[in-house]
Parts: C-alpha cells; sequence; structure tokens
C-alpha cells in the first residue's frame, strides 16, 4: 500500500521494496493521475515503463497491478498494488479482489480519520463580500486524513465555490496566506492571461454537475509565476 505525494511515494506496507521512492518514478503516479486500475504484465515490453530506473535498475520491477485508495469524498490519494521481478498476467477477477480490498483500505482510512478527529464538522459558509476576509471566530474544518498522508496542495469549496479550507501544501504551493485564499473563488486569485479558459469552463461545468474530473491547469503564484499543476475534484 502506497500513498503519493507532491514528491516522493511513500509505502506504507511493503515486504522486499524502498519505503519511499521518488513520484516521477512510481508506477503509482499514474494509478492516481487516471483513477483508475493499472496491470504491467512486463513492464520491459511496455513502452511507458521500459526506461524506468525501477525497471531497469535495481529492484528491476517487471510486474505491477495496482488500483486506487481513494478519500472517503472520492479523491484519489494512494494505492493498493503488487510488485514483482518475474513477468506476470492478472485475470480480470483478480483484479475486482484488488479492487475489493482497496475499498477496504477507503473505507478503513475514513473509520480512522472519524474517530481521530478532533474537529468540530464542516459547516455552510454563509453568503458574504467575497472581498472581506473571514471572521477570526469561524469555526476550522475537519482535518481531512488526505492532508495527513499527501504533499499535494488540497482545497475544499463551499456550495458558492468559494474556498473552505487549504491544507499547509496548498499554501506553500500558491504563496498566497490561508486569510487571503479563504472566501474566494480559486480563480480569482490563481487564474491568469495565459490560464486556458476551455480548460477553466471545463472544470466550473464539471463542478455544477457534481461530477469527478482531472485535467491540467495553468496557475499563478501569489508572485505572478506560472506553474502547471494537475486538478483533481470529486
Amino acid at each position: 500500500m502506497a500513498f503519493v505525494g507532491g514528491d516522493r511515494t511513500w509505502v506504507k506496507a511493503t515486504t522486499g521494496f524502498d519505503t519511499t521512492i521518488p513520484r516521477e518514478h512510481s508506477f503509482c503516479l499514474h494509478v492516481v493521475n487516471e483513477d483508475t486500475s493499472l496491470v504491467v504484465e512486463d513492464a520491459r515490453r511496455n513502452p511507458q515503463f521500459a526506461q524506468n530506473p525501477l525497471v531497469t535498475g535495481e529492484p528491476g520491477i517487471r510486474f505491477y497491478a495496482g488500483t486506487p485508495v481513494r478519500t472517503d469524498d472520492g479523491i484519489p490519494i494512494g494505492t493498493v498494488h503488487l510488485l514483482d521481478t518475474t513477468p506476470r498476467t492478472l485475470c480480470a477477477a483478480a483484479v475486482d479482489r484488488l479492487e475489493d480490498f482497496s475499498a477496504l483500505v477507503t473505507n478503513a482510512l475514513d473509520v480512522h480519520r472519524t474517530s481521530s478527529s478532533t474537529f468540530p464538522p464542516v459547516e455552510s459558509t454563509p453568503e458574504r463580500d467575497p472581498s472581506q476576509p473571514p471572521e477570526s471566530s469561524s469555526p476550522s474544518p475537519p482535518f481531512d486524513v488526505a492532508a495527513r498522508l499527501t504533499s499535494d496542495g488540497l482545497l475544499r469549496l463551499d456550495s458558492a465555490g468559494r474556498i473552505q479550507w487549504i491544507n499547509d501544501r496548498f499554501v506553500e504551493l500558491t504563496g498566497y496566506a490561508r486569510q487571503e485564499l479563504r472566501g474566494h473563488r480559486p480563480g480569482q486569485l490563481l487564474h491568469g492571461p495565459a490560464t486556458d479558459e476551455d480548460t477553466v469552463s471545463h472544470i466550473r461545468v464539471q463542478i455544477e454537475r457534481q461530477k469527478s474530473f482531472a485535467t491540467d491547469i495553468l496557475n499563478y503564484r501569489k508572485s505572478g509565476t506560472q506553474y502547471w499543476v494537475r486538478v483533481r475534484g470529486a
């Protein structure tokens, strides 16, 4: 079982392999980005992975099968996966069993979050002028399990599409302070002249329809520097 962060993949339960892997070399990254199961029967014969250092060097991965682990609201944060240094095949029934096990992990994480959280439940943010900072007495939203397990930037929107909660990584990534982000729609602060309007429209429609999505977009930090980011919503 592994969790994919901003620059590394952390293997939390393993036998025979290293417990940290550079993000760019991780097979699990592809599972999380595509939010679907992945089976690689022989990595050396797979053009996508044949030159991966984990294939050409140690540990010499040949076989990989992984399926997403998600938060209770559907955001993929890691994988349950199988690795081997020998090529293998995996039937559809075995993939189904792997996905069933992943669902058990998701449930276990949710139980851990709800039993260990000391924060109050999320409350709806009242309608107000988004240019005004939130009151300091506003209740803190729950510290989602994903925020503790990933170094990706995470945010939660209220029913009006305004930022309600942000994790530490999101603050670091954007350069904005929490009080500058809360109460604003993400695009008000993060989009700029080179941000693709079609992509913005696609994200807006998916959010309005309450549909899951994953897409790449060019954002702007507070400093004005550009950065590409993969945005996922659920």
